[in-house]
């Protein structure tokens, strides 16, 4: 009986080791592929380079996560980013002419995203009376809005050789104005009937909480 019993626990054991081996990870070889990401970019210069400063974490952080940050509490963000061959060029087409064009269809699109998620069902009047508060929203002129920073990097292109400048700019504006837009918007609009109060006001329940 027993030298049955300490074969099925030799067997047992056997069982165990080959189980063992086979479930390890094969060595990596020597020729495995190398997944290292090389930047096709080389940055001669930016603008802290004589400062001795870091490129500040602002440029390549998403602005959802920006605005999570107690400094930028209570407002949106819109960062843009232009690129070319002489810096003022770039500087003057970001600041003059993106911003405020740029943060009005930003603020047009994150109205649209909030409705679209929101549960309407397939109501007509408040479809029809939010395409109108879109509509009024797309011709309103944005005012408020201010540049929080901007950074600029020169870097070489090493495919192409070619020298560049690449601006990024960085505005805010306070919530509370583009709470007042929206408002705006939605009262703006004759209201004649029940269905459209009741449009109304199930338009300015989805905006209550901001965008």
């Amino acid at each position: 009986m027993k030298n049955r019993i300490l074969a099925v626990l030799m067997g047992l054991a056997l069982v165990l080791m080959l189980s063992a081996c086979a479930s390890q990870p094969e060595p990596v070889s020597d020729d495995s592929p190398d997944f290292d990401v090389v930047s096709p970019y080389t940055v001669i210069e930016h603008k802290n380079t004589q400062f001795g400063a870091p490129i500040p974490p602002w440029t390549f952080t998403a602005i959802g996560a920006l605005e999570t940050e107690a400094r930028f509490e209570g407002m949106y963000l819109y960062k843009f980013e232009r690129i070319g061959q002489d810096l003022n060029g770039v500087r003057t087409l970001a600041d003059t002419f993106d911003a405020a064009s740029t943060i009005a269809q930003e603020i047009n699109f994150r109205v649209q995203q909030k409705f679209a998620g929101a549960e309407v069902g397939d109501n007509d009047f408040v479809e029809t009376y939010f395409e109108n508060v879109v509509r009024v929203l797309a011709d309103a002129r944005i005012s408020g809005f201010r540049k929080y920073d901007d950074f600029w990097i020169f870097r070489l292109d090493n495919r192409t050789d070619e020298e560049e400048y690449i601006y990024y700019s960085l505005y805010t504006i306070d919530k509370e104005e583009v709470d007042r837009l929206i408002e705006e918007a939605i009262t703006g609009q004759p209201v004649e009937t029940e269905e459209e109060q009741t449009a109304q006001e199930r338009v300015r329940e989805i905006f209550e909480a901001g965008l």
